[in-house]
């Protein structure tokens, strides 16, 4: 039995702790991973969201006749809530006069409003603000 008593194997406290400390730590760095996947995930989900919101804009914009887009589309911060997200929609569309057939007053066939750019953004805010923006052109021609 005296060989039982001055034999030291087994594991002090000061041991113990320090296992716990590194198990401790790995643990807090595995959360800290789900976490911050969790986290971009969900900022991808909300950035899909706020396409939808804009190609749905953008569609409607294609379906209006070409005469009457700019009375039809304008629009500057308008709420719209979709899925988990709230941000303000602004659709602004723009007449443009193409140089290849001169600007302004100099214009060949006296028409300015060659064609339209049309642009939507939307803005919504989570851990930070965010927007995203499409814009396309559409000409009378077709």
């Amino acid at each position: 039995m005296n060989n039982f008593i001055l034999n030291e194997t087994g594991t002090t406290l000061t041991e113990a702790m320090i296992a716990m400390l590194i198990a401790t730590i790995v643990m807090l760095g595995g959360l800290n991973f789900f976490y911050g996947g969790e986290y971009f995930i969900n900022r991808i989900k909300n950035k899909r969201i706020a396409l939808v919101i804009v190609e749905n804009r953008m569609e409607l914009a294609h379906n209006f006749p070409y005469s009457v887009l700019a009375d039809s589309l304008n629009e500057n911060n308008t709420q719209v809530s979709m899925g988990d997200i709230l941000g303000l929609r602004t659709t602004k569309v723009d007449s443009i006069d193409d140089e290849a057939d001169g600007l302004g007053g100099s214009d060949s066939d006296g028409d300015t409003d060659d064609y339209k750019k049309i642009t939507v953004s939307f803005q919504w805010t989570g851990k930070s603000t965010q927007t995203i923006t499409l814009s396309s052109y559409i000409s009378k021609y077709w």
